[in-house]
């Protein structure tokens, strides 16, 4: 029994892939920059940058400026004018 013949319809939909099966196939067209998977750790997320990181109110308390020593009591204007 000779088997059927495809009709020209189902010859074209087996030649051409279906758009599911062409999708991987061929490779994204090159964009500006092709982004990564994932962005390095080190670097600050995209986006507009911020204008000054917040900063807790420990550390600027800490960042005062340093005692003074008690060996050298601070110079005064007034006596260095004199």
């Amino acid at each position: 029994m000779p088997r059927p013949q495809p009709s020209p319809a189902d010859r074209l939909a087996r030649d051409r892939p279906s758009p599911r099966e062409s999708g991987p196939r061929f490779p994204p067209p090159p964009g500006p920059e092709p982004l990564p998977l994932a962005p390095p750790q080190h670097r600050p997320p995209p986006g507009p940058p911020a204008a000054c990181p917040p900063r807790s109110p420990a550390r600027r308390r800490r960042s005062a400026p340093p005692p003074r020593s008690r060996s050298r009591p601070p110079r005064s204007p007034r006596r260095s004018a004199r």
